[in-house]
């Protein structure tokens, strides 16, 4: 820190394991930062530094700070004092810091914050509940990875600046249900909507509005906070059926889907690129009209139990060039049209019925430049 310049604005710290003694006292004389990253590269914020009051009230004389970055730390708390005191912080990057449990609620009065990155942060249990109330200048929300996390603060669709926000998970109460995307529009790349499960029909699925021109990654997850045992088929059939996003949508990935059809619309997704169906237990047919899907370069079908067969027009799938099916043992052959001339790699993995399929491969040039055939898991 001895040659670290006066007026310096941007500071990055980055504590290895060399380090002997860490400490940010020497950052109480640099009080007009702009920009503070901290990392460490060691395991040594386990031992020496906690990083909560000691640490935090240096942080909290930056006034001048609108870029703070604990990204990977071992925090485990937010004083409260230190964050209120930040009035100009523009971006928050606390992710991948395993031990933060709750964020505390003068987050809110950061008018400016325009980034809050929180992702991996997995004992995140809750974000504050009047984030969207004050938090109005949010752009980016990046909550991917907060596996404890069982739903976003209340009434999150008033901030229709959002531009990402990697997931969206369902709630139960008033406010946290999955009308709130309806009105964010400018929502842009992936978007991984959670907890399906807590959607009560097709109806309030409708709602949300998907068509969103600048998504381009889609993925469903099915989970809920209800009774599994309820046999909700049905009623995920309607609600799927009421997701449809914009037609110029790039993937599609369906995890735990409880129905026994794909939704209509599917097969009108022109630019679908990657589908990815896992963990769909009653899954019985994909239709036979998936060569309306002509942009399709990968299809994995992982874990779908009851899927009896494959469409019989998958060899007129021109651009398809990676096949995946894992744990799809009630597939009994191949369709009649074989396979594409442009599959590069097919995969097969834990079904006996992989033999029966290897057997009658007839179409997939094995002397291709870079075709693969993997056949692998059997018992």
């Amino acid at each position: 820190m001895d040659s670290f310049p006066s007026r310096a604005r941007h500071a990055s710290l980055i504590f290895s394991e060399k380090a002997e003694k860490i400490s940010l006292d020497e950052l109480s004389s640099y009080k007009s930062l702009h920009t503070l990253i901290v990392r460490d590269e060691s395991s040594l914020f386990d031992n020496k530094l906690p990083f909560l009051k000691h640490e935090q009230k240096f942080i909290a004389e930056m006034k001048f700070l609108s870029l703070l970055s604990l990204k990977q730390s071992s925090i485990n708390q937010i004083i409260p004092d230190v964050i209120c005191s930040l009035g100009l912080l523009r971006y928050l990057d606390l992710s991948r810091s395993s031990g933060i449990e709750e964020l505390p609620d003068s987050i809110c009065g950061l008018t400016y914050l325009q980034t809050l990155d929180v992702h991996s942060c997995t004992k995140l249990k809750k974000l504050p509940d009047n984030t969207a109330i004050h938090l109005t200048n949010l752009r980016y929300l990046n909550i991917n990875g907060c596996k404890s996390l069982n739903s976003m603060p209340s009434y999150i669709g008033k901030l229709t600046k959002l531009r990402e926000m990697p997931w969206f998970v369902v709630g139960k109460e008033a406010g946290e249900g999955i009308a709130e995307l309806k009105g964010m529009n400018r929502l842009k790349g992936r978007l991984e909507i959670r907890r399906l499960g807590n959607v009560g029909n097709g109806e309030e699925a409708k709602e949300a509005d998907l068509k969103k021109i600048q998504l381009t990654s889609l993925v469903l997850e099915w989970t809920c906070t209800t009774d599994e045992k309820e046999d909700r088929s049905t009623i995920d059939e309607e609600v799927l059926e009421n997701l449809q996003p914009h037609i110029n949508l790039k993937e599609l990935s369906l995890f735990r889907y409880k129905g026994s059809n794909l939704p209509s619309w599917l097969y009108h997704l022109h630019s679908l690129k990657h589908l990815e169906l896992r963990d769909c237990p009653k899954l019985a047919t994909l239709p036979d009209d998936m060569q309306h899907l002509g942009s399709l370069e990968r299809l994995d079908l992982r874990n779908c139990p009851k899927l009896a067969s494959l469409p019989e027009d998958l060899g007129n799938l021109g651009s398809l060039k990676y096949l995946l099916l894992s744990s799809c043992p009630q597939i009994p052959s191949l369709p009649s049209t074989g396979l594409p001339k442009s599959l590069k790699s097919l995969t097969i993995q834990s079904s006996l019925a992989a033999v029966l399929l290897l057997f009658q491969i007839k179409t997939f040039d094995m002397a291709m430049v870079q075709r693969r055939l993997c056949v692998c898991g059997l018992k």
